[in-house]
């Protein structure tokens, strides 16, 4: 399978190498996530029994559309539930984006949730 590596900078878009997910920088397991939050977020029935079952970027968008209503690592009022947001976040970073989805999705995100969500995963131009 052919297709391109993109690493983005304040210059846009490098193609470089034959690969189809983008260039990911950092723990490629935890992304980077305070260990807490990582493992409550991987141990979460949110994250187990829907978010996993989430196999493509559009299904992920989809859901960020219906279910986010806020942007930040918890849970309102619990200390330990992950956000529902962080749990996506963390399953759109599983699925290894290629350039086209992370373009597509940065030029034509609809909702205000999508698009902090999408700005929090890292994978859209700086």
């Amino acid at each position: 399978m052919q297709s391109f590596v993109c690493e983005i900078s304040h210059h846009g878009c490098g193609l470089h190498s034959l690969s189809l997910a983008m260039q990911q920088h950092g723990n490629t397991t935890t992304y980077n996530l305070e260990n807490v939050l990582y493992q409550n977020l991987i141990a979460s029935d949110y994250f187990t029994k829907t978010c996993n079952t989430l196999i493509s970027w559009d299904h992920v968008v989809d859901e960020i559309y219906e279910n986010v209503d806020h942007v930040e690592p918890w849970m309102s009022g619990n200390a330990r539930g992950p956000s529902t947001a962080f749990c996506l976040i963390y399953r759109l970073g599983q699925l290894q984006p290629n350039v086209k989805q992370v373009n597509h999705q940065h030029l034509s995100i609809e909702s205000p949730m999508q698009r902090h969500a999408h700005a929090c995963s890292g994978q859209g131009p700086h």
